[in-house]
């Protein structure tokens, strides 16, 4: 197995530790979810493919987030403003001594 294929089997099993550590249900797609489905490797895979319920996707992101297997979520086009700054703060919070946080759209 190359290096590449080992990473993206790692990445595969983190990430469905960190929906199944928040009860999310996820699935592979694509080129690794017929791997999966007949049982071993047949070709070098240029990505790893998920799908998860959209109203999960804002919790999936946090977990990615506080995991550390993720940097940062990009929100916004189907959460809303309320929901995007709630993921952020339940992953990051907000900076120490602050107790007000906004938003704003430009």
């Amino acid at each position: 197995m190359d290096e590449k294929t080992g990473t993206q089997l790692r990445v595969i099993a983190e990430v469905a530790r960190v929906a199944a550590d928040e009860s999310l249900r996820i699935a592979l797609r694509g080129g690794w979810a017929l791997e999966f489905l007949v049982g071993h490797v047949s070709r070098p895979h240029v990505d790893v493919d998920f799908v998860a319920w959209s109203h999960d996707a804002d919790r999936l992101e946090h977990a990615l987030v506080a995991t550390g297997f993720a940097d940062g979520a990009v929100m916004g086009a189907v959460a809303t403003t309320s929901d995007t700054l709630r993921a952020a703060l339940a992953a990051v919070g907000p900076a120490p001594g602050l107790s007000l946080v906004s938003s704003c759209f430009l």
